[in-house]
């Protein structure tokens, strides 16, 4: 709760109010993102210079606000770069368009993109508060953006790894797996053998189908050395047999050339 009073402290400036409601206006979300968020989680200091991010054109934002605030400086907008900036009092705001940047080695100059779809999924960490009118919990189901979970007697926990497990051994079962493991939390497994082609498969599956499936990283079969254990007689054949060095030599390149994630010696493995 402090740190929401602390968010609602900083950003109890009538100008945010007015600038979500333009936003909403414009059918798009506005959020300020960054070290002005960052500052007013952390008290640090009251923070004048604001990064806005809407889900749209941060340009067509600004303008609009501009436009409104009978107190707005003049707005400079930067096409190459998708922002505009303009003083409002004494607020200085940058506003931009959520998007995706890459960089060129040879150039500090961004290419990008808009991308929507990835503005709750960023593997990042970002401060960010929602500009516009402050509401509580239980008022957010008045937000068609909204969606609230109850979690009552329920646990929050990061997504599980199994780091050890093999589709190959039961291919029937194999159909099965990425459910059960999602259904017990498991978002991400490593497997440590099998044939490469059938692991590949599942693997690209689960890229094309990230809700469905676990990430996923496979290391192929098994270097085996000259006697080696998993070999479809008795057991499963997740291995690969290498006599000696020069055969390891060759099986590795050519699962390293076949991308696996990463390599599984086994125990029959010798350096002679």
């Amino acid at each position: 709760m402090t740190r929401d009073k602390n968010l609602h402290q900083a950003f109890s400036d009538p100008i945010f109010t007015t600038i979500g409601e333009i936003a909403e206006k414009m059918q798009t979300r506005a959020f300020a993102i960054g070290g002005c968020v960052r500052d007013a989680l952390l008290q640090r200091k009251d923070t004048k210079d604001i990064d806005i991010v809407c889900e749209n054109s941060g340009i067509a934002l600004a303008k609009a606000v501009a436009d409104q605030l009978p107190n707005a400086g003049k707005l400079s907008v930067y096409k190459n770069y998708g922002t505009a900036m303009i003083r409002v009092g004494s607020f200085e705001l940058e506003f931009v368009g959520a998007r995706k940047e890459s960089y060129n080695k040879t150039s500090r100059l961004s290419r990008w993109k808009n991308f929507l779809k990835n503005l709750h999924s960023s593997n990042n960490t970002l401060n960010i508060a929602i500009i516009g009118k402050y509401v509580s919990l239980n008022d957010g189901k008045n937000s068609r953006f909204n969606e609230i979970i109850f979690a009552s007697d329920k646990f929050i926990i990061p997504g599980l790894w199994d780091a050890h497990v093999h589709f190959y051994f039961d291919t029937y079962l194999a159909n099965y797996m990425p459910d059960l493991f999602l259904k017990f939390g498991v978002t991400s497994v490593r497997d440590t053998g099998g044939e490469f082609e059938f692991l590949d498969s599942i693997k690209k599956l689960s890229i094309k189908f990230p809700k469905s499936y676990p990430r996923i990283k496979i290391a192929g079969p098994l270097i085996d050395g000259k006697y080696n254990v998993y070999n479809g007689q008795n057991l499963p054949e997740l291995s690969i047999q290498t006599k000696d060095a020069t055969e390891t030599s060759k099986a590795t390149k050519e699962l390293i050339s076949k991308g696996v994630d990463f390599l599984k010696a086994y125990e029959m493995l010798s350096p002679s």
